[in-house]
């Protein structure tokens, strides 16, 4: 969400890909059918300022992606807050056992490309580097992005005490916010 831009910043909306993508994105992954772009106003200087916020009380974090080939971010619904013009994103399915399971739903947006990716969570961020061959049990409702390709799975755990909550199993790099 924008908070302000300075004077030499023009500010465009639309849907981005079109009105099949914007609905995907919007109806399927839980983001806004609209993207802005900020560009500078020809002739009014080399820099301008944009201050991005999220919708509710919590923290950025900032991904630099490398534009490596079957690199990128899926994100959580709610998440995504801003990129790069070259960064693109799109809205994959997951497939019905992670779509089923994973908590997360059938459908999320990926991220991918070269540039920086702004993601925001309601509370504070902590980023978890999970080590090659490490298994560990996150609570889908707290992580708000993970690494393209990661191996997760979506399994249910003790559903009577935890009231139908699903849990994931990492096995890659992911982003998580703690409450």
């Amino acid at each position: 969400m924008q908070v302000t831009l300075s004077h030499n910043v023009d500010i465009d909306v639309n849907m981005e890909g079109g009105v099949g993508s914007s609905l995907l994105r919007c109806c399927c992954a839980g983001e806004s059918a609209f993207f802005a772009h900020y560009r500078l106003k020809p002739g009014m200087g080399e820099r301008g300022d944009v201050l991005l916020a999220p919708g509710v009380p919590g923290e950025i974090i900032m991904l630099n992606l490398d534009g490596s080939p079957g690199r990128g971010w899926c994100i959580s619904k709610g998440s995504f807050l801003g990129c790069d013009h070259s960064i693109a994103i799109n809205v994959v399915m997951q497939g019905l056992a992670k779509g089923c399971c994973s908590g997360l739903g059938f459908f999320v947006m990926e991220a991918t490309g070269q540039g920086r990716l702004l993601l925001s969570s309601y509370g504070a961020l902590m980023r978890y580097e999970v080590q090659p061959g490490e298994v560990r049990t996150i609570d889908h409702g707290f992580v708000v992005a993970w690494s393209k390709g990661m191996q997760y799975e979506g399994t249910p755990l003790d559903l009577l005490r935890m009231g139908l909550i699903m849990f994931l199993m990492f096995r890659s790099v992911c982003c998580s916010k703690r409450r």
